[in-house]
């Protein structure tokens, strides 16, 4: 309740006293504030650490198709137009060697390629995608027989010195899979 000085006209506000209705009032109010920050602060916190543990951050699941496995390619740089050449190698006996599967496709102005694998059944393959970028059909090699062209391996293996295995570049590809490829 506010009393008027006599001397100044102003109104003054009593200090509060201990005790009062106004300061029990105050107090039940901020006690109330804190336990219901630190109730949203604690769900916020465990709801972050179970978002993290969900998938949400591969954009390429919106191409998956329950019926069968489908192979994203792309690149991290900036293409006119191009070919990529994929082959699929079923087994260790067949790697580099008799691929299961070859086939080609082109890149859109951004990069991207989707290729949909409905004739692969459910097993372990190694893909291997090379950008044609001359469109004459072949890896392109320099003196020494390393690719001069960009390409890639499965599981995102870029050899250094020697060709890779079967077993390092292998997935598991069946429905509603989408393998990712990214060329660098």
């Amino acid at each position: 309740m506010a009393v008027r000085d006599q001397n100044t006209q102003k109104h003054i506000t009593p200090p509060l006293v201990k005790g009062s209705p106004i300061v029990a009032a105050r107090r039940v109010f901020l006690r109330l504030l804190s336990s219901t920050l630190f109730i949203i602060l604690a769900f916020f916190q465990t709801h972050s650490v179970l978002a993290d543990d969900l998938p949400l951050g591969n954009p390429f699941l919106r191409y998956a198709n329950p019926d069968h496995a489908v192979l994203a390619i792309q690149t991290k740089f900036d293409i006119e137009n191009g070919y990529v050449r994929v082959s699929i190698y079923r087994s260790n006996e067949e790697f580099l060697n008799t691929p299961a599967l070859r086939f080609e496709g082109e890149l859109d102005e951004t990069g991207f390629a989707l290729f949909s694998l409905e004739d692969l059944e459910p097993h372990q393959y190694s893909f291997i995608v090379y950008l044609d970028e001359n469109t004459d059909g072949q890896l392109n090699r320099n003196f020494i027989g390393r690719p001069k062209e960009p390409y890639i391996f499965s599981n995102d293996i870029v050899p250094a010195l020697r060709k890779p295995t079967f077993e390092e570049t292998k997935v598991d590809v069946g429905p509603g899979q989408v393998v990712v490829l990214t060329l660098e």
